[in-house]
């Protein structure tokens, strides 16, 4: 059994055990064993967001109490706009350190969507990537790249009109534009979105998450489609088969039930016939190369796009003489502005460098295939994301790649739509 409360933060009030009203913002408190000791975890805090730095954040949950929770890189900026406000992390607990050197701290690692902690758990399965490593690898441009790639099918999916056709013989076919469907699917998906934000919402909503969820909704007579964030629904096949949709209403703070006839439903590829999987999840490992070689680049380009230099100096130096010129580097030679400064060095200084020093190249071209990686996962031609040096591989010439994007990736996503649609709004006959 569980003891009354986990262990709080040691904050500004001492070290004190989360209870009252601490305790129900604290969601989700499990209670596990790890090496033989009681280990809590939190699934997701809620409270006043106190301060934010490179890596972590300082929630006052209340109660005295004061959570400190790792965040990674692409929640940073957003968590500082935030500052002040109250905030809801979605949580993981892990156990930082080396148990034979006696020095294991207990942390949490938090998100603002559960989406990315479930992201960040497949994320951190990858061989080499740990938690930390992951924390600063992913960051935006990581991210940016499937997003990117993303967008190019929905912009062009979104730009297709949706027309509804009446069979009127075997071979032949007209515009039912008596029909009321006619007008919502062409003009008027809903009040207050275009056809090309609504198509274009649900491919990036498809594409990413791999599930795209539209209310059928009946406003002032008319059959209106509204989108339903793929992070606030969760659904469930009954007994007779049939889907049950669970979503949580952000406006309102409630869960609200729909059936399958009310739900217009886009998946992308599904192992259980279900719920489709996300791109972004079955990309990880390309992913998390590109975030890892985004990380290095940084750091590269931060330290003057050189190797790693080495200062030899004569004699011994004290530990207040090696800060001293670590931060004499830092401020005039570490780092791109600084490329063009001579150094200067005495005391029988000699400046060398660890490794061979290349051209950019050995970057470009890992960097570049990286992103023809990742783009293959979505099937975007690497010519509508700028790699147009390898655009031969999808036909000769960029007509014929053009056609091969309509036929193996626009049309299993336009087929998809249809299908979704009539399975929800048409009758048989």
């Amino acid at each position: 059994r569980c003891p009354a409360g986990p262990p709080g933060r040691r904050g500004r009030t001492g070290h004190r055990a989360l209870r009252g009203k601490a305790a129900l913002i604290a969601e989700g408190l499990l209670c596990g064993v790890l090496n033989g000791k009681t280990a809590f975890m939190i699934a997701r805090i809620t409270g006043r967001l106190e301060h934010v730095d490179a890596a972590a954040a300082l929630v006052d949950v209340g109660g005295g109490l004061w959570y400190e929770v790792l965040v990674p890189a692409f929640d940073v900026e957003r968590l500082s706009r935030r500052i002040g406000q109250d905030v809801a992390l979605f949580t993981l607990h892990y156990i930082d350190g080396d148990p034979t050197r006696g020095g294991q701290v207990p942390r949490l690692v938090g998100f603002l969507s559960e989406t990315d902690r479930e992201f960040f758990k497949l994320f951190t399965t990858v061989k080499g990537i740990g938690i930390r490593k992951a924390l600063r690898s992913l960051v935006r441009p990581a991210a940016d790249i499937a997003a990117a790639i993303q967008a190019k099918d929905g912009k062009v999916l979104a730009s297709l009109p949706v027309i509804l056709y009446r069979k009127t013989g075997d071979d032949e076919k007209e515009r039912a534009t008596d029909h009321p469907l006619y007008r919502t699917l062409r003009f008027r998906p809903n009040v207050w979105m275009t056809p090309i934000d609504f198509y274009g919402c649900g491919q990036m909503h498809a594409g990413l998450r791999g599930n795209a969820y539209n209310e059928i909704v009946i406003n002032d007579g008319e059959i209106h489609l509204e989108p339903l964030h793929p992070d606030l629904v969760t659904v469930e096949q009954l007994d007779t088969k049939r889907l049950r949709y669970q979503y949580t209403d952000p406006a309102l703070g409630e869960q609200r039930t729909l059936t399958q006839d009310q739900v217009v439903h886009v998946r992308d590829l599904a192992e259980d016939a279900v719920t489709g999987q996300a791109r972004a999840v079955l990309a990880r490992e390309a992913i998390a190369v590109s975030a890892a070689a985004e990380a290095f680049v940084g750091g590269y380009f931060k330290n003057d796009a050189t190797g790693r230099l080495h200062y030899l100096h004569p004699g011994n130096l004290s530990s207040e003489k090696r800060k001293e010129i670590r931060e004499m580097i830092a401020e005039n030679v570490a780092g791109w502005a600084n490329r063009a400064k001579t150094m200067i060095t005495s005391h029988g200084v000699k400046v060398e460098e660890l490794g061979k020093h290349d051209d950019s190249g050995f970057i470009v071209d890992p960097r570049n295939f990286q992103v023809a990686d990742i783009a293959r996962f979505w099937r975007c031609p690497l010519f509508m994301i700028g790699l147009e040096e390898k655009s031969t591989t999808w036909g000769t010439g960029i007509e014929a790649q053009k056609q091969g994007f309509v036929d193996f990736t626009i049309k299993p996503w336009t087929d998809r739509w249809a299908q979704a649609l009539t399975q929800a709004l048409l009758t048989k006959e």
